[in-house]
């Protein structure tokens, strides 16, 4: 007999496991439900979606379930979903986008999802959305509708081809996180839009070869990785114009060979990462001027200074790695 009064039920490691007792719906006082490693586990019963309590679900590690009920989505109080390998999974539930409270959204490897629901822009209290290790394209437009997300992490998606230009209505987002995103060719440039963003990485976008000719426009961002961008040949003249920005990497850009004189106008900068630009032959001169950058790393590379002044100031600054 289950207990009605359980507030967390842990379930890991139950390889035997091949489903789970409809009555797991009578628990009402439920508010944390961990399905984790339960290899044969093939079916969740429909009545999770009487689990009025609960606020978090994690679904990790179930390498034979190929759905999430539909009823998942009366779940009016949950706030946390986490899927994680579970790889005969293909589909995300339709009305997904219909979970009022839900606040952090994760799915990473999951080797069989290629797409996500249309409805995920309904989550308007949605603040961090985390895709890791999944074969999708792209996202659904109408994720613009996420008006409350602060964190976007697309990672390791190596199908991710574009952006949709509706990414620059997340007009809360502080983080966005590209890495490993090896098809995406270019950044839209309505992501130039976003006021509120601090860290934009796209490290190791293998064929990202431009950014936006506005990235000048974003006037709250502190952090930009490019490091791995192994495409990308040079920066846009507006980078000088972000004022806000203490680290800028550029590590491993073995195609980059040189940097606008308009960075000498990044006022805050405090980091410069240029390590393995084997290619960048020069510093731009106006770049000594700024007071505030005490850190360059340049391991790997044939810098050629011409004035003492500049030696001096070179060997100040740069910082070799053990």
């Amino acid at each position: 007999m289950l207990v009605k009064s359980l507030s967390v039920l842990n379930l890991s490691s139950c390889a035997g496991l091949a489903r789970l007792p409809d009555s797991i719906g009578e628990l009402a006082a439920l508010t944390a439900l961990d399905v984790r490693n339960c290899s044969g586990l093939r079916t969740l019963p429909d009545s999770l979606g009487d689990l009025a309590a609960l606020k978090q679900l994690r679904v990790v590690g179930c390498a034979q379930l190929s759905r999430l009920p539909g009823t998942v989505c009366d779940l009016a109080l949950l706030e946390s979903l986490h899927v994680a390998w579970c790889n005969a999974l293909t589909s995300l539930p339709a009305r997904l986008g219909r979970l009022p409270a839900l606040t952090e959204l994760s799915i990473a490897a999951c080797a069989g999802l290629a797409t996500l629901p249309d409805s995920i822009g309904g989550l308007t209290r949605l603040v961090s959305l985390l895709l890791k290790h999944i074969p999708i394209e792209t996202l659904p437009s109408s994720i613009g509708g996420l008006t409350a997300l602060t964190n976007l992490q697309v990672e390791g998606c190596r199908a991710v081809r574009r952006l949709p230009a509706a990414v620059g209505a997340l007009r809360a987002l502080t983080r966005l996180s590209l890495v490993e995103c090896a098809a995406l060719g270019a950044l839209p440039d309505a992501l130039c839009s976003l006021p509120a963003l601090k860290v934009l990485d796209v490290s190791a976008c293998a064929r990202l070869v431009q950014l936006p000719y506005n990235i000048g426009d974003l006037q709250a961002l502190t952090h930009l990785h490019l490091g791995a961008c192994v495409a990308l040949e040079s920066l846009p003249d507006a980078i000088g114009t972000l004022r806000a920005l203490t680290c800028l990497n550029l590590a491993h850009c073995k195609r980059l060979a040189v940097l606008p004189d308009s960075m000498g106008e990044m006022a805050a900068l405090r980091l410069l990462d240029i390590s393995r630009c084997a290619r960048l032959a020069a510093l731009p001169d106006a770049l000594w001027r700024l007071k505030r950058l005490t850190r360059i790393y340049a391991d790997g590379c044939q810098l050629s200074v011409k004035r003492t002044a500049d030696v001096m100031a070179l060997k100040n600054r740069c910082i070799r790695r053990g």
